[in-house]
């Protein structure tokens, strides 16, 4: 990705685009600085009411958030479990306005997982694939 950056930032200067040049400095330095924070960690509860979701972020030194989301707001839920590369649950939420959730399975259980959640939501069968947005980002490393 910094590679790319550089080749932009001197394109803009081979063509004499100092704005572009800026903005696209503007925009590395965002995403290094974004990139040395490290990642938040969420943990995901599989509740009655919810889905149960903690958000720690240990940048800012706060007390983690908490939300639950009911599961009348849940649609549906998928499994693409391809070791090792792929293992995650996808989450749609009914809300067109949200996007989905994915959760790395880690070394947690698919077929536990599938289980439980399949006493609340229904599963989309149909998607049997990686979104290209995710491989494309996981093959990209970013």
């Amino acid at each position: 990705m910094t590679s790319v950056l550089l080749a932009g930032i001197g394109v803009c200067f081979w063509y004499t685009n100092i704005t572009l040049a800026f903005l696209l400095f503007a925009f590395g330095i965002v995403l290094i600085a974004r990139e040395m924070q490290g990642p938040e960690i969420m943990r995901i509860y599989i509740r009655e009411v919810g889905l149960e979701l903690i958000l720690e972020d240990h940048h800012l030194n706060q007390k983690p958030s908490t939300t639950v989301v009911p599961w009348k707001d849940v649609q549906r839920f998928w499994i693409i479990y391809q070791p090792p590369e792929v293992k995650n649950v996808y989450i749609r939420f009914t809300s067109p306005l949200r996007n989905r959730l994915k959760i790395p399975l880690m070394n947690e259980n698919p077929v536990e997982i599938r289980n439980t959640l399949n006493r609340f939501i229904e599963e989309d069968l149909s998607k049997t694939e990686e979104p290209l947005t995710d491989l494309l980002a996981r093959r990209m490393k970013l």
